[in-house]
């Protein structure tokens, strides 16, 4: 179950994160970030992306690791746990 609502989430919040970049209402880069964040728990391929990004561009990671504390408290709220406990792979 946590499984199947991470992932649902970290997609939802990437999808209204590139809408977020053609449209001015949303924060694109903030949902981008936290819906990344999520699916880094669930998704080995995002961890390495994300890792090479941040190595690429990095003012753009100081917007993810933002967007990643917003992330943090969301995780929180729906696993009622600290991502830094485990079971869902840290990113580094």
């Amino acid at each position: 179950m946590r499984h199947t609502i991470l992932l649902i989430l970290g997609w939802v919040f990437v999808v209204l994160g590139v809408l977020g970049l053609a449209l001015p209402l949303l924060q694109g880069i903030l949902f981008l970030a936290v819906g990344l964040y999520l699916l880094s728990f669930e998704q080995p391929w995002v961890r390495r992306q994300r890792a090479e990004m941040e190595r690429r561009f990095p003012k753009a990671a100081e917007k993810l690791n933002q967007g990643e504390s917003k992330a943090r408290d969301l995780y929180r709220r729906v696993t009622g746990r600290d991502p830094e406990e485990g079971g869902g792979g840290r990113r580094r």
